[in-house]
């Protein structure tokens, strides 16, 4: 289910369990589809994914099995999503995490910070950032753009 914001900013996309176990790109695709009718480049870090279903799972999302395969295909399939996932909420680094193979929290007072240390595969890292630069030129994004990306992708990492 896609919910478009108003001012065609910002993008909601909210994935139920029943998409995900059934890795359903389906709406995913649909969505695409319409950035590339109404000029791409617009659609830059503004999809905001909410997962719906797993409300009673004590679990992170990320920590999901059938949440991370979701992503895998999503990634597979669309090695440049990280253009236009948005950073509200962390969105593109929880989306990130559930690529990841190994995650560490923080514990504060117990409750748990947002702030992760993901431990990624070098070469998916390598892989997803060089895709997604591929994707930005081949759009033609300015210089400036593709150096937003790569600094946005960093502080994730730091």
């Amino acid at each position: 289910m896609i919910n478009y914001s108003d001012d065609r900013k910002l993008h909601l996309m909210i994935l139920n369990k029943s998409y995900i176990e059934a890795l359903d790109l389906q709406e995913i695709d649909k969505m695409l589809n319409v950035f590339k009718r109404h000029g791409i480049k617009k659609y830059r870090n503004n999809i905001v994914f909410q997962i719906d279903g797993y409300n009673d799972d004590p679990r992170e999302i990320f920590e999901i099995p059938e949440i991370k395969a979701f992503f895998k295909k999503v990634f597979d399939k669309y090695p440049y999503m990280l253009y236009f996932l948005s950073n509200i909420n962390s969105n593109d680094a929880w989306v990130l995490a559930c690529l990841c193979n190994k995650h560490q929290t923080c514990s504060i007072v117990g409750k748990r910070n947002i702030d992760l240390k993901m431990q990624f595969d070098n070469n998916l890292l390598s892989q997803i950032l060089n895709q997604t630069v591929a994707y930005m030129m081949q759009i033609h994004e300015s210089s400036k753009s593709i150096l937003k990306l790569r600094v946005r992708l960093a502080s994730m990492l730091l």
